[in-house]
C-alpha cells in the first residue's frame, strides 16, 4: 500500500477528545481530528483501523465487527521481536538543552534515577505477598514475557534500544516526517549513549 494513499484520523480512543491536539501531524500528511470517539467511527465502517496502545472497547465485544489485527499477539509480537530485536519504545524524556549545560551532571542523574525506579518496580512486580496488579496469574505471565522474549524488554539508553529507534528514525525519514535520515547520535547527549541495559 503507497503511505500517500493513507489518510489519518486523530482523536479519543473510546471517548471523544476534550480539546483539540492541533498540531497532529507534519505539512502533507493528511491528518483531521475527530469529534467523535475512535471506536464509534470504526464500528460504523468509517474507518478501517485503529493503532493504539490498548484495544478499543467493541474489540471485547463479542457480538461486535472489530477484532484485533493478530489475535494472537503475544506469538506474533514475539517472533517479531526475536527477528528484528525491536521493543517498541514507551517513552522518550526530553531536556532544554540550556538546562543541560548549567547542570552538566543533570544527565547521569536522571539516567541513574530512572534505572534505580526501573529495578525498583520490577522488583515489586515479582513479589508474591502483595502484588500490585490485579491479575491472579501475574507471576506466570512475568515469566512467560521473560521466556518469550529471552530478555527483560525494559531497558534504558540509546545502546540498549538502538534497533527500535534506528527503526523509528528510518520510519520517519520513508514516511515524510523529517527532511533527513537522522542518527541516534543526532537526538541524544553522549551520556546516555551506552546506558547499560538493566535486568
Amino acid at each position: 500500500m503507497d503511505r500517500d494513499s493513507l489518510s489519518w484520523i486523530s482523536g479519543g480512543l473510546n471517548e471523544p477528545l476534550l480539546e483539540s491536539r492541533g498540531g497532529a501531524a507534519p505539512d502533507g500528511v493528511p491528518c483531521a481530528e475527530t469529534v467523535e470517539s475512535l471506536d464509534a467511527l470504526i464500528q460504523r465502517g468509517e474507518i478501517d483501523a485503529i493503532i493504539s496502545p490498548i484495544e478499543p472497547n467493541s474489540a471485547r465485544d463479542p457480538a461486535s465487527r472489530v477484532s484485533r489485527l493478530f489475535p494472537d499477539s503475544l506469538a506474533v509480537e514475539s517472533a517479531y521481536f526475536t527477528r528484528t530485536g525491536i521493543f517498541p519504545v514507551m517513552h522518550c524524556l526530553v531536556v532544554r538543552r540550556t538546562l543541560l549545560e548549567a547542570h552538566p551532571t543533570l544527565t547521569g542523574a536522571l539516567m541513574k534515577a530512572f534505572e534505580n525506579a526501573l529495578v525498583f518496580a520490577l522488583k515489586d512486580l515479582d513479589r508474591r505477598d502483595y502484588p500490585k496488579v490485579a491479575s491472579p496469574w501475574l507471576p506466570t505471565h512475568r515469566a512467560m514475557v521473560r521466556a518469550a522474549l529471552n530478555c527483560e524488554p525494559w531497558t534504558y539508553g540509546v545502546e540498549a534500544n538502538d534497533a527500535a529507534i534506528s527503526a523509528l528514525l528510518r520510519y520517519a525519514h520513508e514516511d515524510g516526517l523529517t527532511s533527513k535520515r537522522l542518527d541516534p547520535s543526532d537526538l541524544f547527549v553522549p551520556e546516555v549513549q551506552h546506558g547499560p541495559p538493566v535486568v
